[in-house]
């Protein structure tokens, strides 16, 4: 049975696929896997069966669920049937690349996506002030993709939210200095349209309260 923050990291990254023939197992720990079948999702072939578990991965460790150790792929193609190929890959996940947004390997093309060292860039992008972190940014293939996080110098957390190829989508929240929650915005998963948006000031009275279609 899928606990609810399972059934949301399903539906998310069911959100963050397109067009397929791949049936990738990922099998996460000794002590549970996950399989999921995503025809209509995805392109077939090894490197889309790659960066399909990568983004799985991504999503079951926004929620917190678990943390890929290994991977064990086949898939189905529909015209011949059966299981065309089946190995296994240790660590395939163990480590995510993390880049500093400010190294000077970094640049953008002219779609203004990241590259880093020339190639598009997949993994995490942090920004220092005075060696302290104040965000850290997933990107896919050079486009944010993923959880999105800023803090203030002190460690504060500032904001975070997550977006999905650039655009905003699901719960973002925004944090004042002295901690108390300052905004809250849900964006629907087009990306492109705010569903809902409160605000509390410094002492955590509210401020705005707005949502769609109440006027």
């Amino acid at each position: 049975m899928f606990n609810s923050a399972l059934s949301k990291a399903v539906m998310h990254a069911a959100h963050l696929l397109r067009n397929v023939n791949v049936h990738p197992f990922a099998s996460l720990t000794p002590n549970a896997s996950w399989a999921w079948g995503l025809d209509d999702y995805a392109a077939p072939g090894l490197e889309s069966a790659l960066t399909t578990a990568e983004r799985m991965s991504a999503v079951l460790r926004e929620y917190d669920l678990l943390e890929a150790s290994a991977l064990e792929w086949g898939w189905f193609i529909s015209s011949l049937g059966g299981t065309a190929d089946r190995r296994q890959l240790d660590s395939l996940m163990a480590e995510v690349a993390r880049i500093d947004i400010d190294d000077p390997d970094v640049d953008m093309d002219q779609g203004q996506r990241v590259l880093y060292r020339g190639e598009l860039f997949t993994g995490e992008a942090e920004e220092r002030l005075g060696g302290v972190v104040v965000s850290l940014d997933s990107y896919v293939a050079g486009v944010q993709d993923g959880p999105s996080r800023e803090w203030y110098k002190d460690g504060t957390l500032r904001s975070e939210g997550t977006a999905r190829m650039g655009l905003p989508v699901g719960v973002s929240k925004e944090w004042h200095p002295n901690g108390t929650l300052a905004a809250e915005r849900v964006f629907a998963e087009d990306g492109l349209t705010l569903l809902a948006d409160r605000q509390w000031d410094e002492k955590g009275r509210p401020t705005k309260n707005w949502r769609k279609g109440e006027g």
